[in-house]
């Protein structure tokens, strides 16, 4: 999510405007779409990328601070 979150966010935008279309509320797309674009916006970070070439402790400690910094 964090390499990956901006574009899914996206993807995940045109289905919630399809199930609306349908005349189906996105409730769950819409959430999804929320936080993707969260850990999009985290992932594009210096120091989480940086992490994202180290192991699975390090990608989680930089991702958990930044999304401390952004609170």
């Amino acid at each position: 999510m964090a390499s990956h979150g901006e574009r899914r966010a996206a993807e995940m935008a045109e289905v919630a405007q399809t199930l609306r279309e349908l005349g189906v509320e996105p409730l769950m797309t819409a959430a999804t779409v929320k936080r993707q674009r969260k850990m999009g916006e985290i992932g594009a970070g210096e120091a989480v990328r940086g992490a994202l070439k180290k192991d699975g402790p390090a990608i989680l400690s930089a991702i958990s601070a930044a999304a401390r910094d952004r609170r």
